[in-house]
This record gives C-alpha cells, structure tokens and sequence, in this order.
C-alpha cells in the first residue's frame, strides 16, 4: 500500500466552490431542516421549493443518462441516535460504532445534486472504457449473476481514486472543471490507481459526496436506523444476512442487484442501504465526531487529519455482504483506497451553481 497526500487548499478565506460573480447577489435560497421534520413529505416539499427557488427540475439527467436528484441545503442531526448503536455488539467484527457519535447538528450550505442509483457497470464503461467488476458479464462472479443484465448491477472493485477519475472523466463530458485534481498517478492491476497525489479545486464539477451530504440525502428527514423505518427485513434492501426488528422475509442474494430493484427514500433515492458500501470524499478518522459544537457546518472528514499518514476512505450504507446493523443510516465503515473490492461502488455528487440576479 502506497501513502498517498491529500493536499488541502491552502487560503481558508477562499470559498471551496469558488468565489461569488461581482455586483450580482443570489436569489433566495430555501432550506430544510430536518431537524424537525414531522412526515416524509416535508423533505419533498423542501425539495421542491429549492427546485423552484433554483430555477431547476427536481430530476436532471445528463449526456451519459445518468439520473440525478436535487437535494436542498438544511441542517439535520449527524450521526448514530442511541437506538442504532444499541444494535451494536460486541461480538459484531464487521462494525464498531464508537466514531459514529456524539450525534451533532450539521448545516449544509450549498444545495447539491447526488445521483440516484448508484454508478452502473453501463456508465462506467461509457466513460472508462474498461469493467473491472466482480459481477459482471466477464468477472470472477459471473455464475451469481448469470440471469441479470449485468450492465445494470453498480460498477464495483474500483478503487476511491478510480472514483475520483471517473468524476474527472465525467466532468470533461459535461463540460464542467474538475472537482479534483490527480497527479503523480500510480496504477495496479487493470489500470487501477492504487496511488495519487490529490488536490482539491473546487467548483461544479462531478466528485463523491462527503459523508455528511450522504448522510443527509440518506435520511431525508428522518430519524429512524433506515429511512424505510426502524426494521429491516431483507424486502427493503439488498444488505447482507440477518434482520433487524424481526424475522428475516426475503433471502440473501449473496451479490448485487440490479440498481434500483428496492424502493427509494422521500429524495427518490435507491440502494441507500446496500447493495454496494459507497465511497465518500471523506477519509475515515474515528473522533471527528468528538469534540465537535453543537453545530458543524459543511464538514469534510480530511480537514482533521494529517498529511502523510495512511488513509481509510469512508464507505456508507453497507453492502450485499455487510451484515443489516452496518447498513443504518449513521453507520460509519472504512476501506484502504486500493485495491478496489466487490462489495464497494460509489454514486456521483455536484454542487448546484444558485441562479443569480443583477441588483
């Protein structure tokens, strides 16, 4: 494993996403807090209004067909509540849950767009040119997945900094600039980068999203360990083994499933519990919950550890092979940025520019 540096933008006065246009002032923003959220509908009214207030549609889908949500700026309550770590064992080797608190109130500043399936085998071989899938037509698990159409299965094995190129690569289709700068590449087997030196830059363009907008979009209002209710089953999502609340009623598929096969959350959503564990921006750092106020805003996980070290880049939402207490909506998991592995993909996120007006 190679050590990879994270160079951090340097000027804290400067905005991440670049600064404003002059003599112009934006339009109003709406917001959601969902803090004190009642139903499910307020986040899809929240969503709405913010759509509106943007001059946008709620769903967007850009030149590779990739759908995306619109998910409104707001604050929410981050982190594991006390009924999902009382799920925790100590006998379970898959989780720990101690970075998982003290819950905190998170803002988010910018609205943002996620998308709603996770990257398929299909996008990625538009914008890659190669699969390196273990469920796939070709891959070493072809015999679990003979009878799907493996084009639609999430893209799987990739390495965190594969993720990030793919958000490259698609930015440059898209005509937007690179969130995320690569440089000093190393690559492993079929051409993964298993080393890089990254920098941030900012702006519109494609990247992963921190785990504090996974979080939120996750939720969507809610409160409960998955935003389908407080139990899990195995009917509501393709997460390992084992329910949660009750009896077991569906059977344990033992690979991926075609994206979208389960319903979505109140932002519309899918496989935000399972499937496959999705990387984050954020690199893993077990007390970046401690310590914390009472309100955080914006957070991004590498802004507290240090250069130089050796990273676990942040997975949410579990996986085909993940036991059900890993897939809750606070559930904090880790993986080294290479090699890639079957039970990990990712889904794309970009910040939305907010329309502005001339005074």
């Amino acid at each position: 494993m190679f050590q990879q540096t994270f160079l951090i933008a340097t000027a804290l006065s400067l905005s991440l996403y670049g600064a404003p246009e002059p003599n112009v002032s934006p339009s109003p923003l709406v917001t959601f807090d969902a803090t004190h959220a009642r139903s499910t509908e307020d986040a899809q009214k929240a969503q709405a209004a913010c759509a509106k207030s943007l001059g946008k549609k709620i769903t967007s889908q850009n030149s590779i067909g990739m759908i995306l949500q619109l998910i409104p700026s707001g604050e929410f309550i981050m982190g594991s509540s006390d009924v999902e770590l009382a799920h925790v064992t100590k006998e379970d080797k898959y989780y720990a849950g101690e970075d998982e608190g003290p819950r905190h109130k998170v803002q988010l500043t910018k609205p943002f767009s996620i998308g709603r399936f996770e990257v398929t085998q299909d996008q990625w071989m538009t914008v890659m040119g190669r699969n390196p899938s273990f469920f796939s037509e070709t891959g070493k698990g072809k015999s679990f997945t003979a009878r799907l159409d493996t084009t639609r299965l999430p893209v799987e094995s990739v390495s965190w900094f594969d993720a990030v190129e793919f958000c490259n690569k698609l930015s440059a289709l898209e005509g937007l600039p690179q969130f995320n700068e690569l440089s000093q590449v190393r690559r492993g087997d079929q051409s993964s980068i298993q080393s890089a030196t990254v920098r941030v830059l900012g702006g519109l363009g494609y990247r992963l999203p921190t785990e504090a907008e996974w979080e939120f979009a996750c939720r969507a209002g809610t409160q409960t360990p998955f935003h389908f209710g407080a139990r899990s089953d195995g009917s509501e999502s393709n997460l390992g083994e084992g329910a949660l609340g009750g009896p077991q009623k569906a059977p344990h598929h033992k690979c991926t499933t075609i994206v979208g096969s389960y319903g979505a959350n109140s932002f519309g959503l899918f496989d935000m519990h399972g499937n496959v564990g999705e990387w984050c921006e954020d690199f893993q750092n077990g007390g970046v919950y401690k310590g914390r106020g009472t309100l955080t805003v914006d957070p991004r996980g590498y802004q507290y550890e240090k250069e130089g070290r050796e990273k676990y880049w942040t997975i949410r939402g579990g996986s085909w092979e993940s036991n059900v207490v890993s897939g809750q909506s606070g559930s904090r998991n880790a993986n080294r940025a290479y090699p890639g592995i079957s039970r990990i993909g990712f889904r794309v996120a970009k910040t939305e520019s907010q329309p502005r007006q001339n005074p």
